[in-house]
Parts: C-alpha cells; sequence; structure tokens
C-alpha cells in the first residue's frame, strides 16, 4: 500500500474515533425516549410529618418475564410503622459474577415495598455489561411491591434469590428509606446514565447505606461483582443473623419457598416461612 493511502486510512479511522469518542462523551441522558412498556412510568414519593406517599409504586402479577397486567397505584404508608429492611441477592447465572440486588422495607401493617435500582429499558433493548459501560442506559428506581419485584424473579425468570435480614436501628432504617425515596424523585427530574462500574443497582445501594452510616460499607470488589455481596455483607455484620456463613445462603435462600404458591396476596408472608 502506499505511504500516502496509508496515511489518509489512519487519519481517517483517527476521525472516526474520535467523533464517536465526542459524541459518547456529550451525549446526555433524557427522560423523554421510547420506553418499554414497563419503563414508561416513574416511581417517586413525597414525604409530610410522617406520611409518606409513593406514586406509581408498581404491583404487576408476572405471565412471563416481560408479559403482566401492568398495574400502578399510589399507596401512602407511616414511617412509624417501618419494622425491617431487608437485602436481595438474584444471581445472575448468564452473567458470572453479576447479580441484581435490591432493598426491601418492611411495615406493621404487613406492606412490603421493594426498591430496585435498574436500567430504563428503550425498545428493543436487553440487558449487557458491555453496553452498560457505553452511557446506553438511563437510570431509574423502581419501587414496587414483593409479589411484583422479587416474584418476577423467583416464579418467571426462575433464578436462584436469597433474600436477607439487614441489621439496622429504627433510625437507620428511616434514613435509608427517605434517602431512596428522595433519590428516586431526583432521577424523575434530573435523568443520569447507569454505568456497569460506577453507578448500578448495588453501587447505588452502597452509597445509601454509607448516607446514613458513612464509611459503613468500603471499597471492596465484591461491590463490583455482586453476586458475592451477600458474603462481603456478612463480614461486614449487616446481616442480621448468629449463623456461621456455610449455612447463611441456604437459610436465606427464598425461591423454592417461594414456588410452593403462587404470586398471590401471601406472597410476602410465605418467602418469610
Amino acid at each position: 500500500m502506499e505511504p500516502e493511502r496509508r496515511k489518509l486510512i489512519v487519519l481517517t479511522l483517527g476521525a472516526v474515533i474520535l467523533l464517536l469518542f465526542f459524541f459518547w462523551a456529550f451525549r446526555q441522558p433524557s427522560n423523554e425516549r421510547d420506553w418499554t412498556v414497563d419503563s414508561d412510568v416513574l416511581s417517586w414519593g413525597t414525604v409530610e410529618g410522617r406520611t409518606v406517599t409513593i406514586y406509581n409504586l408498581r404491583d404487576t402479577v408476572w405471565r412471563t418475564t416481560t408479559e403482566g397486567d401492568l398495574v400502578w397505584r399510589n399507596e401512602t404508608y407511616d414511617l412509624d410503622e417501618l419494622s425491617s429492611v431487608q437485602y436481595m441477592v438474584e444471581d445472575l447465572e448468564e452473567f458470572p459474577g453479576f447479580a441484581h440486588t435490591l432493598l426491601t422495607f418492611g411495615f406493621t401493617d404487613g406492606r412490603y415495598v421493594a426498591m430496585s435500582v435498574e436500567i430504563r429499558k428503550e425498545e428493543g433493548e436487553s440487558y449487557s455489561p458491555i453496553r452498560g459501560m457505553a452511557r446506553s442506559y438511563e437510570l431509574r428506581y423502581v419501587i414496587g411491591t414483593e409479589r411484583d419485584l422479587l416474584g418476577l424473579r423467583t416464579h418467571r425468570r426462575n433464578h436462584t434469590v436469597y433474600l436477607y435480614p439487614i441489621r439496622a436501628n429504627a433510625t437507620q432504617r428511616e434514613m435509608l428509606f427517605l434517602d431512596m425515596l428522595s433519590r428516586a424523585e431526583s432521577l424523575r427530574t434530573t435523568p443520569e446514565y447507569y454505568n456497569t462500574f460506577t453507578s448500578t443497582c448495588t453501587t447505588n445501594l452502597v452509597r445509601h447505606a454509607n448516607s446514613v452510616s458513612p464509611g459503613r460499607v468500603p471499597w471492596d470488589i465484591r461491590i463490583i461483582l455482586p453476586e458475592f455481596s451477600d458474603e462481603m455483607a456478612y463480614d461486614l455484620g449487616l446481616i442480621d443473623t448468629d449463623l456461621n456463613w456455610s449455612e447463611v445462603r441456604p437459610a436465606f435462600r427464598i425461591d423454592e419457598k417461594a414456588k410452593t404458591g403462587g404470586l398471590d396476596e401471601g406472597y410476602s408472608a410465605r418467602i418469610r416461612e
């Protein structure tokens, strides 16, 4: 190949790479895209005194992994009745080392509010860790019932799911709940991108935990390999149990118990039997 032609090809490729980099660097997140049906609505909440109102709480009974009669409703909760917080880990067998994590908050009236940090999918999109590094997905907080957010994983995806009680006092539970609710509200007005390493379900939960108790969860490789994040939580004394680690996962695995029944109103009670 002639030197001049080679030089022209190298310069052209360099220009294309540079243009792609600038496109990536300056691409802005948006709440106005062609979303999938289940991503079209955002959950958020308000606080008045000791009363929390959650708007667009999702309570869908899923028929398949992607199809269900979507139900969105508004619910009010009394902060004085907030009694527990639990940590869910869903193993993603198709991505070794990866997992989905979320928190679920229990109230003395028997209701549970699950909060899940997820990608907001556009039509035709599916999750890819590689695309997650390239500003491909907006971030969202899904707030819903356990039979929706956990049931989708135990009954339809048929994944291994663990649910761990978290050691936290009443003040810490309330601060954590309100901090996540505030983040959901901020994303409704100021969208952000998901990032496979810096802004995932687990990294955001760590930020919430450290906002409640600074430094409580130090950096650990298991944060970006969340399949092992439950072991990290155990090592930090965050899981409320006296069991040895070898006993913890079998004791708090819920997918098998969940499948003894359907996605009915008794779901939350059944996975805690």
